[in-house]
């Protein structure tokens, strides 16, 4: 793990393989300006009329959101690892793997997977 001046996150040699890497520019893309600040700025004009503190405000919408933000993280990393290429990829190994254990019937299972893996991605080019 590593963060820059420049607030950019880095993952470097993820799972011990030496180019399976991650960063994230934290102040490049369009997360923190738009949204972040825009949240607070909007806060902070209609609190007058708010029951709850700021604090439990917070803390029932993080409550709120740790679930789904646990089950994106997951599909986050399934998709960035089905995105490398090559023949050390994960998707080529499972694969090929899954092509040896079925033989012919591959051909059954493949739209399948296919179906899956755009579920996950979002996107069938990945």
């Amino acid at each position: 793990f590593r963060l820059s001046r420049t607030l950019v996150f880095q993952l470097n040699h993820i799972m011990t393989y030496p180019n399976l890497n991650w960063t994230y520019q934290f102040l490049y893309i369009p997360f923190f300006m738009p949204f972040i600040l825009i949240s607070f700025v909007t806060f902070a004009i209609f609190r007058q009329g708010a029951r709850l503190s700021p604090w439990q405000i917070t803390k029932k919408t993080t409550g709120r959101l740790r679930n789904p933000a646990i089950a994106l993280l997951g599909a986050l990393v399934l998709v960035q690892l089905m995105i490398r290429s090559g023949t050390a990829a994960p998707a080529f190994i499972i694969g090929s793997n899954l092509a040896d254990w079925f033989k012919e019937g591959f051909v059954i299972i493949c739209p399948l997977i296919g179906a899956l893996g755009s579920f996950f991605s979002g996107s069938t080019t990945v």
